[in-house]
């Protein structure tokens, strides 16, 4: 109070209240800040700081509000800042202070990949009663650099599958698996299939989805089974009660050139053909009428990879309605092609 003049001048005691848009957020989506002054007054300035560096410098307060939005990223880096809220006063209502205390995770993403004895199946039905593996990958990004280690939880729909934690493959980058189990699906569907990152302090949530379609009309048809595959060419053996995990533990091979093995299906149908890969397995030629579709690489770094999907298509549309010949031959001299099973999918 002050009356020197005559006259009351009368300076209230302020208080002010600072908040975040986003708490915690995100490293490259900083925050907004908020802070409110009581009394409401539209005189004096408002100053930001993050950890004692000045982010918004004398920002006119308005109906008893400052906004602070432009927060350099070089401040805004992994981990928790202290942000305070400096308001200098005025005629009428006294400086005050307010402190909050901001977390920032790093950002992240996650990919879903589905993969069947090894080998990459996200867009091949899957017959009934195969089970499928989910790969979960999960990438941080923000400075510092964050291990993304938090749980991850598998949902069938809305229905919760189980949790997982991810192990850490590379700086920045994690990745965990969950085996899916046939009964959890349903048959002649396309079932709907989601990952959760759960997060951790410091790494924030992400979710991936992906769709798989499970047909039970899915042919399945063993390398030995008689009057669906004819093997012609002197090479042929066949080798049983093998312990490399193999449909059936059993396997036809062949290290002569030329020698094929023959299919009768109808176009149209998605065929998938399994056998081994390996340092010394060859190039294998696929043909459909007498007709080269495609040449196949079957080599691979391990030998005795089993259960590899070695080719898989949806033949073309020419016979629908009468079986022709699909044929597989062996095209290198000297190199291993195997069968295990064949897959055979009807036309959608």
């Amino acid at each position: 109070m002050n009356s020197g003049n005559g006259r009351v001048r009368i300076s209230y005691y302020s208080t002010v209240a600072l908040t975040s848009s986003a708490n915690p957020s995100t490293y490259y989506s900083p925050a907004v800040f908020t802070a409110t002054v009581t009394p409401a007054v539209s005189t004096g300035s408002m100053t930001f700081a993050l950890g004692g560096v000045t982010i918004c410098r004398d920002i006119a307060v308005r109906d008893g509000r400052a906004i602070c939005a432009a927060v350099p990223n070089t401040s805004w880096v992994v981990g928790t800042h202290e942000i305070r809220a400096s308001y200098s006063g005025s005629t009428s209502s006294s400086p005050a202070t307010a402190v909050l205390s901001q977390v920032v995770r790093a950002e992240t993403s996650i990919k879903l990949r589905i993969f069947e004895f090894g080998n990459r199946t996200d867009d091949v039905p899957t017959g009934q009663g195969q089970n499928i593996t989910l790969v979960a990958s999960v990438q941080a990004t923000g400075a510092p650099v964050q291990q993304p280690l938090g749980a991850i939880t598998i949902y069938h729909g809305t229905r919760k599958l189980g949790t997982v934690l991810p192990t850490e493959t590379s700086r920045g980058f994690a990745e965990a698996r969950y085996v899916v189990l046939a009964a959890n699906m349903i048959s002649n569907y396309t079932n709907s299939l989601r990952a959760v990152y759960e997060g951790t302090t410091t790494t924030a949530p992400s979710t991936a989805t992906l769709t798989h379609y499970v047909n039970s009309s899915i042919t399945g048809i063993p390398d030995n089974t008689p009057g669906y595959l004819r093997y012609v060419g002197s090479g042929w053996a066949y080798s049983s009660n093998r312990p490399y995990g193999d449909y059936d533990n059993d396997i036809h091979a062949t290290a002569q050139e030329g020698d094929y093995v023959t299919y009768l299906t109808q176009g149209g149908r998605r065929i998938s053909l399994f056998g081994e890969r390996g340092p010394n397995h060859g190039t294998i030629g696929i043909y459909w009428d007498g007709k080269l579709l495609e040449t196949v690489d079957t080599s691979g770094p391990t030998a005795n990879e089993p259960r590899q999907l070695l080719w898989t298509m949806r033949l073309p549309t020419d016979y629908m309605y009468s079986n022709k010949e699909l044929k597989m031959v062996n095209m290198s001299p000297g190199k291993l092609f195997t069968v295990d099973q064949l897959n055979d999918e009807p036309r959608p």
